[in-house]
Order: C-alpha cells, then sequence, then structure tokens
C-alpha cells in the first residue's frame, strides 16, 4: 500500500566506476550487532551466508523475517520493500563510492533509479507489506567482484525492519549491524564474532 509520496534521496547520475577484483577476495564480518525492541513479534534473520567474492560466486546477504504468530504483522518501509536497500559504505575512505548489495528486483521497483547493479537513488514513500500468520519472506542481496564501487576496504551496513500487529498502534523495530572487510581471500581469517544484542522499548502510536 501507498501511502505517502515525497521526493529523492541521496541521488546520483550514474554509478560509480567498474574496477573488478582481479583476485578471489572474502567479505569478512569484524563486528556484527543486533538491536531489537522487546516483545518484537517476528523472527528476523540477517546473514552472509556467502563471503567468497570472485568472478561467477559473489557473496550474498540473506534476510527473512517470519511470523511466528497466529495474526497478520504489517511491515513499513520505503523503496525495495520489505527490506530495503543494503549499501556497503567504506569507514577508512570518505571519497569512496557506496557499493549496493544487489537484487534483480531493484530494477523493476518504480520508486527505485538503478544503473548497472547499482541504485542511484530512491523515491521517499511510505509502504507496507503484510505478513501473514506462519509466513516467511526472504530476500537474498549479492556483492559482485564487478559491483561498481567495490574496493578492497573497510565497510559498514545494517539491515532494519519495522513491524506493527493489528491489536495495537505500537511499531516495533529490529535492526542488525555489521562492520566488514573486504580483503584478498588469501589474507582473510575464518573466523566469525558472535553478535551483540541489545535489547529497547517499543515505540507506541505513529513513527
Amino acid at each position: 500500500m501507498l501511502s505517502g509520496c515525497q521526493w529523492w534521496e541521496d541521488e546520483e547520475s550514474s554509478a560509480p566506476p567498474v574496477n573488478p577484483l582481479e583476485e578471489p577476495h572474502r567479505l569478512r564480518i569484524l563486528d556484527k550487532r543486533v538491536e531489537e525492541d522487546a516483545n518484537f513479534p517476528a523472527e528476523f534473520n540477517c546473514e552472509f551466508i556467502d563471503t567468497l567474492i570472485e568472478a561467477g560466486d559473489p557473496a550474498e546477504l540473506a534476510v527473512s523475517v517470519r511470523n511466528p504468530t497466529s495474526d497478520s504483522l504489517t511491515i513499513h518501509g520505503g523503496a525495495g520493500l520489505p527490506f530495503g536497500v543494503p549499501f556497503l559504505l567504506r569507514t577508512d575512505s570518505e571519497d569512496a563510492p557506496r557499493v549496493t548489495a544487489w537484487n534483480e528486483d531493484f530494477k523493476n521497483d518504480p520508486h527505485l533509479s538503478t544503473d548497472k547493479r547499482a541504485v542511484l537513488s530512491s523515491e521517499v514513500v511510505n509502504l507496507e507489506e503484510t505478513v501473514h500468520a506462519g509466513e516467511t519472506i526472504r530476500k537474498t542481496y549479492k556483492i559482485f567482484h564487478d559491483s561498481p564501487g567495490i574496493a578492497p576496504g573497510t565497510y559498514k551496513t545494517w539491515r532494519t525492519l519495522r513491524l506493527s500487529d493489528s491489536q495495537s498502534s505500537t511499531k516495533f523495530m529490529s535492526t542488525t549491524r555489521w562492520d566488514i572487510r573486504i580483503e584478498p581471500a588469501s589474507d582473510s581469517k575464518s573466523d566469525t564474532p558472535a553478535a551483540s544484542r541489545t535489547t529497547s522499548e517499543s515505540v507506541s502510536g505513529s513513527a
């Protein structure tokens, strides 16, 4: 359901330069944090299920939400619903372009402007999607060896899900954040730190 339309944000005129990684690289997770409202009614899972980046084998982020309740839940979001557009933002270089974790659905989203495998801008809209009782919604997002703007370095990325139920006006939120490094696979460590988790009170009323 479309409930509002405002303006375009983060607009870029064209995709960042494409400079393919010449050797296998790995997306190494340095830190993962989960921040979730108390009594969050769904199971929101975000995992890098493949961290190798080489020609023909992109790294892959899987994002899913499962409704374990007997009632429908409503996702509140914007362009790229249900989970939005994941960007990798460099933290070791102010001028480096962002990298889009790509899903083919972005090309057909009327609220997104894309070029190659990059999202250039997103229309600010308020959208909703229903997650029925017992339903799971899952999307995967890929980081290619020739993704526009990709380069070795340190990045941050995150996914946020906002939900409400039919019994109240309370909106619940869960966010997963990562600090990651893209580095040659031969240099990468295999260990992955456990996610830290914090819980906060949910917000009643409109958000």
